[in-house]
């Protein structure tokens, strides 16, 4: 469904390497190891992946090479990266992982921490700061929907990007822990940088697992929106 032509990666490779220059230049972190841009190849999509930050440090992270077509969520090594890919499949309904490889992949904070304690900077701060170079990035894709992974992920958007809750769809909450968390969540967004509303869903933070609620209704906002 989402298959990859790769007649488009040598000027997605150069929108990349101009905004990797600009992100370098704007923030100081010139060390690879301390951010991360983008987890598939870059290229117009209709569908996103939104996390909050990329996880890990310089001793255990371990790049896929997007610009010669690697997807972190079918070539990457961590628990969260499967799990987004298990999901993108079964809410696709997409029996090899080939049919996600161009599904594109961010984060809402560009900075790489092994935990939010340790990300040095308020996540406030630190999204706002990714916020210009992550609208580049969202503009060149031109996505009708973006998958948040968590809630707190949602949150620093929102504020972040100035977006506008244009309907606030169905919310879907369930046990984590002690506690209630966002198993599943719709709302439709007005961005300033996108000439139309984009669809945003929230699934509970993909480290977790995967919720049969979540995949189930998933699976049918993806049924409408990416019917062939």
């Amino acid at each position: 469904m989402f298959s990859l032509d790769r007649s488009l990666l040598p000027a997605a490779n150069q929108f990349l390497a101009d905004l990797d220059t600009q992100w370098r230049a704007a923030t100081g972190l010139n060390n690879r190891a301390d951010y991360s841009i983008n987890y598939s190849p870059i290229c117009p999509c209709p569908l996103m992946v939104l996390g909050l930050n990329p996880g890990g440090s310089a001793d255990n992270f371990k790049l896929v090479d997007v610009a010669a077509g690697g997807s972190e969520y079918i070539e990457g090594y961590g628990p969260t990266s499967q799990n987004i890919g298990r999901l993108l499949q079964r809410a696709l309904g997409v029996s090899s992982p080939e049919g996600i490889r161009t599904v594109q992949g961010s984060n809402v904070i560009w900075r790489r921490s092994p935990n939010m304690q340790s990300l040095g900077i308020r996540v406030p701060v630190a999204a706002k700061e990714t916020a210009p170079h992550l609208a580049r990035l969202i503009s060149y894709i031109g996505p009708r929907a973006i998958l948040f992974g968590g809630k707190a992920a949602y949150d620093a958007f929102l504020g972040a990007h100035k977006a506008r809750v244009v309907t606030q769809g169905e919310t879907i909450l369930g046990p984590n822990g002690s506690s209630q968390a966002v198993y599943f969540g719709h709302s439709a967004l007005s961005l300033p940088y996108l000439s139309g509303n984009v669809e945003a869903f929230i699934v509970l933070h993909p480290s977790k697992g995967l919720r049969d609620p979540a995949v189930n209704r998933l699976k049918f906002h993806f049924a409408r929106l990416f019917a062939a």
